[in-house]
């Protein structure tokens, strides 16, 4: 198929077109159909793609753009979907425009593809975002690079993706580690405060809370109730202490228990990351 200047040319179609070793050097190729589910470039040299039909997997397979290729003019599909970008052997991505990212995931899992060819692809087009200023493609696209590159180094990188989205989103709402801090110096508060006695008296044992819990254990007696909402403030500054703590005194460390040493030392090195994080924060502002 060879398509001049003067042509314009409509074409519909249902599930699948496939265009192979096409000449497109003008006109409107206007792919109609609401229906398209694939549309491949295969070999083919595209100067003027334009008004065409949304699919949901957009493929360019050996392709050259000889000019600029304005994917945002396309109909879109529903908000609810995205298009299913898929790239290989480009020359030059620098002349595929794609204003709203949103509306794309690019996709690897249709090609024996190695680690390298990835990145590059990944790496060019953050570049054509960059060059354009388009910071919300940017972001979106470095966001599934990130999780590409954590995800490559197996389970422990899926397990680690995880963390990196729930702490600050990739890195691009870094404020959130405040909240994170928060909601962790939270949940173990909570933990502590229904494990308050064996915590104090066989996992770190402060000379101060151990008789302060003593005095209330006089106070309150077999009032169980009374006894636990007394030592909600004890608890909460228990856990500050550990959480927020620059370092643990040994001497009060009891490891007779594996499990209770372990659990203090966990909220220890948790805090020490959240507090490294804030301060880092604070020194970039």
């Amino acid at each position: 198929m060879s398509i001049v200047e003067s042509i314009n040319l409509q074409v519909s179609f249902d599930e699948y077109c496939i265009v192979d070793s096409a000449q497109i050097f003008g006109g409107d190729i206007a792919m109609v159909s609401s229906t398209a589910r694939y549309l491949y470039f295969y070999e083919s040299t595209i100067r003027h793609l334009d008004f065409v039909t949304l699919p949901r997997t957009l493929t360019f397979s050996n392709t050259e753009f000889t000019s600029e290729v304005l994917l945002s003019r396309w109909t879109t599909l529903p908000s609810n979907e995205v298009c299913i970008l898929r790239i290989r052997s480009v020359e030059d991505l620098t002349k595929l425009r794609i204003d709203d990212y949103r509306k794309f995931c690019l996709d690897f899992d249709w090609y024996d593809f190695e680690y390298d060819e990835k990145v590059d692809i990944y790496t060019r087009l953050l570049k054509n975002f960059k060059s354009r200023n388009q910071t919300l493609n940017y972001e979106k696209l470095d966001k599934e690079f990130q999780a590409f590159k954590l995800k490559e180094l197996g389970i422990f990188g899926h397990v680690l993706n995880g963390v990196t989205r729930f702490w600050w989103d990739y890195g691009y709402k870094k404020h959130q580690v405040l909240l994170r801090a928060f909601q962790l110096n939270i949940f173990f508060f909570l933990v502590n405060l229904f494990f308050y006695p064996i915590l104090l008296s066989r996992g770190y044992q402060l000379q101060k809370f151990v008789e302060i819990d003593f005095e209330l254990q006089k106070k309150f007696g077999h009032k169980k109730l009374l006894l636990f909402l007394a030592r909600i403030p004890y608890v909460f500054l228990y856990t500050g202490y550990i959480f927020w703590g620059w370092k643990l005194d040994l001497h009060s460390i009891q490891i007779r228990n594996v499990l209770l040493f372990g659990f203090v030392l966990l909220q220890y090195l948790t805090g020490i990351v959240c507090l490294g994080y804030i301060f880092n924060l604070v020194v970039t502002k």
